[in-house]
């Protein structure tokens, strides 16, 4: 999120997810000052995948080793795992969705509709996730 607009919800999740406007996640080009996008505009056209891999934050240490045998490359052993506290979370679930509330749930899911469909995330209704 812009430096600005964050500082602005005094660094609260959901005053900033409050604050972000359609145009600012939809916006292409250069030299914007949100650095975040739909990922699907970097793997898909017109609705159709033009990658020939898409690998997932949530399994990055198995989506790269996945990578690394398509392209022949050795794969590196998992010397630092993406796991911090050591708590795996489930297929399918969201680490913080319980911090956020309702109005963020329903903004992010109206805002990455595309990409939740495209990339086969699962889309949550607020009703019993989140606060508020």
């Amino acid at each position: 999120m812009a430096l600005k607009q964050l500082a602005d919800a005094d660094h609260d999740f959901d005053r900033s997810v409050a604050g972000l406007t359609e145009d600012q996640i939809r916006r292409i080009g250069r030299n914007t000052s949100l650095p975040l996008y739909p990922a699907h505009y970097w793997t898909h056209l017109c609705d159709e995948q033009y990658v020939s891999f898409i690998g997932g934050a949530e399994n990055f240490e198995r989506d790269l080793f996945s990578f690394c045998i398509r392209v022949g490359a050795t794969a590196l052993p998992g010397v630092n795992l993406n796991v911090s506290d050591g708590a795996v979370v489930p297929a399918g679930e969201y680490r913080y969705v319980d911090a956020m509330n309702g109005a963020s749930i329903d903004k992010i899911n109206n805002l990455f509709h595309k990409d939740f469909t495209l990339f086969g995330y699962r889309i949550l209704g607020h009703r019993g996730y989140g606060r508020g």
